[in-house]
């Protein structure tokens, strides 16, 4: 009886909160990569990145960008040679953590990988300040695309 009852009641709970709101806290980490031997070590924590920012170019992706951005310092060291990359492709956001090194003649730069690599997929922006319930929603996505989306072709970050 009481399991009918916590049913009731959680169905009485997702009417009070609306249609448009998502199910859970959004949040998607698709494919992650730890370090491991093939990536270097011992990398100095002081230093300040690069970040390298790729196809943001929608309004929507501007916005993204922009927090990504956010997160890490504004005045980045030249001479640390570490980067930091979201690159958004099919809006998925790939991120990657590098430094650069000079060949020997210093024509050439060759990368090589820090960790850790990660594949995030925005699920939904909210305005203002978060709020599951009652927040103000710029954009959501429903299901594997877009609400109004039908096409493929379109992406919209």
């Amino acid at each position: 009886m009481a399991r009918g009852k916590d049913k009731k009641k959680r169905k009485l709970e997702k009417k009070q909160e609306g249609d448009d709101v998502p199910k859970k806290i959004p949040h998607t980490l698709e494919s992650l990569r730890e370090k491991d031997e093939t990536m270097l070590a011992n990398v100095d924590e002081e230093e300040k990145l690069e970040v390298i920012l790729n196809n943001f170019s929608t309004r929507l992706g501007l916005t993204v960008g922009r927090m990504l951005g956010a997160l890490f310092h504004y005045e980045p060291q030249f001479r640390g040679r570490r980067a930091v990359t979201f690159h958004n492709q099919r809006d998925y956001i790939f991120f990657r953590h590098h430094r650069y090194e000079f060949t020997s003649d210093g024509r050439r730069a060759k990368l090589r990988e820090l960790g850790p690599r990660f594949t995030l997929k925005l699920i939904s922006l909210q305005q203002g300040t978060f709020d599951s319930k009652r927040g103000d929603y710029e954009w959501i996505i429903a299901g594997r695309r877009h609400q109004m989306e039908t096409s493929r072709r379109k992406f919209f970050l």
